[in-house]
C-alpha cells in the first residue's frame, strides 16, 4: 500500500481549520514601556488640596437683650463649581477623574458642571441676644472646596511607550448653614471662615 501524502493530509487540515486573527506583538523593549491593546486609559491622582468658602453671608449685630425675626436676603459672596480640565490637545473624562478624587480624599465630591447656588438666599432669621452686651452674629452658607491635579496615561500605538497628559480637578461637599456669634467658638471648617471675614 503505498503511504499517503503527509503535505497532501497537512493541506486538508488547513482547509478545515478556522482562520485565525494574529495579534501583534509588544517589541522587545515593551517591559519598560506598555502594550496598547491591553493598557487603556488610566487615571491618577496626583494632589489634593481643601479649603472652606462662605458662598453667602448675613452680619447681624444687636444690642443687649435685642431681637431679630423677618424674611431677610442672605447675600451672595462666592460661587464654587465642580469641573475637570487637562492640557491643550488632549481630552478627559471627568466623571471618571472626580470618582478617582473621590477615593483618594475618601469623601462624596459633586459632579462636573454642578455649582453652588448663584442667587441670594431668602430666608426667615430669628435671633436673641440674651446677654448683657452687644454682640454681632453672623448667618452663613458655605462648603468644602475640594481641588488637585491629575495625570491621564495611554499608550502610544507606535512607539509602545506611555503618553502622559495633565490637568486639574476641582469640586465640592455638601452644603451646609448656620449661624456663629463673633465672640464665640466656631463649630466647623466653614463657620470658622466666616467669623474671621465678617467679624
Amino acid at each position: 500500500m503505498r503511504p499517503r501524502s503527509l503535505a497532501g493530509g497537512l493541506a486538508v487540515v488547513a482547509l478545515l481549520l478556522p482562520a485565525l486573527t494574529v495579534l501583534p506583538t509588544a517589541p522587545a523593549n515593551a517591559v519598560t514601556g506598555c502594550y496598547p491593546f491591553t493598557y487603556g486609559v488610566k487615571y491618577k491622582i496626583l494632589k489634593s488640596s481643601r479649603a472652606p468658602v462662605v458662598t453667602h453671608a448675613f452680619t447681624l449685630p444687636l444690642a443687649p437683650g435685642g431681637s431679630y425675626s423677618q424674611m431677610t436676603s442672605v447675600r451672595r459672596i462666592s460661587t464654587v463649581t465642580a469641573g475637570v480640565t487637562i492640557e491643550a490637545g488632549a481630552t478627559a473624562s471627568a466623571g471618571k477623574v472626580l470618582a478617582k478624587a473621590e477615593a483618594y480624599t475618601n469623601v462624596t465630591l459633586q459632579a462636573s458642571g454642578s455649582h453652588t447656588r448663584e442667587r441670594a438666599y431668602e430666608e426667615r432669621i430669628s435671633q436673641t441676644n440674651n446677654t448683657s452686651a452687644n454682640k454681632t452674629y453672623v448667618v452663613f452658607h458655605g462648603t468644602m472646596r475640594y481641588k488637585g491635579t491629575y495625570v491621564k496615561k495611554t499608550c502610544n500605538y507606535g512607539t509602545y511607550m506611555v503618553v502622559k497628559k495633565y490637568g486639574h480637578w476641582k469640586s465640592w461637599v455638601v452644603h451646609v448653614k448656620g449661624t456663629v456669634r463673633c465672640d464665640l467658638a466656631a463649630r466647623n471648617a466653614v463657620a470658622a471662615r466666616a467669623k474671621r471675614l465678617y467679624c
